[in-house]
């Protein structure tokens, strides 16, 4: 997971580097052209403030740049 986000996190806003992975995947999903809706488990209460705090987050302009630097991980 560091590795995700040391990937990613040069192609988001600063100000949501210390956000949980989680909430960037839900963010870039949810941005994602076409993408209409994002299934994702919430099991607590914690899990759904979790995923609830993206929706007042301006949607990230340049989904493709993540997606492609995500390409270059290791697998």
């Amino acid at each position: 997971t560091e590795r995700v986000a040391r990937t990613i996190d040069p192609l988001l806003p600063a100000s949501h580097h210390t956000a949980s992975l989680s909430q960037k995947m839900l963010w870039l999903l949810t941005s994602t052209p076409g993408v209409t809706c994002v299934l994702n488990g919430m099991r607590t209460p914690k899990y759904v403030e979790d995923s609830l705090a993206i929706l007042r987050w301006e949607p990230i302009r340049d989904t493709q740049a993540v997606y492609e630097a995500a390409l270059t991980l290791p697998r």
